[in-house]
């Protein structure tokens, strides 16, 4: 028998397995005849050395039943051990979910902090500048130019940190949302690879 005979009665043995896998093992026997005919072995006498089609045939098959068991066993045990173990990774989930938020409101209440303060400067540079003209319309001076360069002390500092300010919220408003994306990518991509 050739080569090409011996390899269409071996993928009809086959025709219970799925294409790919079928594939598969008639590769490896066309390498494999082709291979002892390099050795110095004629096509016929390569042929013959594979063995009998049917118990080829009969072993592929029961190989693959096994291949299969064997993936079916790896699920179970992979569920059992995902149920048995909910206790334990439900509550590490819920840690660093916490853990996240929690990072992500302490950055955000400094933010809203260095507003507030921000806004205490301008509003005491306002407070200062009235300061100034009531304290000078009841004729006190001193005690006016005193609340004038608090008042121009207060706005100047303001003025001179709203930039940094304002660049610093921007910054963390695009690095949490960026974060947050690489986080959902991330589980989806690990939650679409598990399912």
């Amino acid at each position: 028998m050739n080569k090409r005979d011996f390899l269409k009665k071996l993928s009809k043995a086959l025709h219970t397995m799925q294409r790919d896998e079928r594939k598969k093992s008639l590769v490896y026997y066309e390498e494999l005849i082709s291979d002892n005919m390099e050795n110095g072995l004629t096509e016929e006498e390569a042929v013959a050395k594979c063995g009998n089609i049917g118990t080829i045939a009969d072993d592929i098959l029961s190989d693959a039943c096994m291949s299969a068991a064997i993936k079916q066993k790896v699920r179970a045990v992979n569920t059992a051990l995902l149920i048995a173990g909910a206790p334990l990774w439900i509550a590490l989930v819920c840690v660093v979910i916490a853990v996240l938020i929690v990072v992500y409101a302490a950055i955000w209440v400094v933010m809203i902090a260095l507003f507030a303060v921000l806004i205490a400067l301008f509003a005491a540079g306002l407070a200062g500048m009235a300061a100034f003209v009531l304290q000078l319309v009841n004729g006190f001076p001193a005690t006016a130019f005193m609340a004038l360069g608090t008042g121009l002390i207060s706005a100047a500092l303001g003025l001179l940190l709203y930039n940094p300010v304002i660049k610093l919220a921007k910054c963390i408003l695009k690095a949490t949302v960026v974060i947050w994306k690489k986080t959902w990518a991330m589980v989806l991509k690990k939650g679409g690879r598990n399912a």
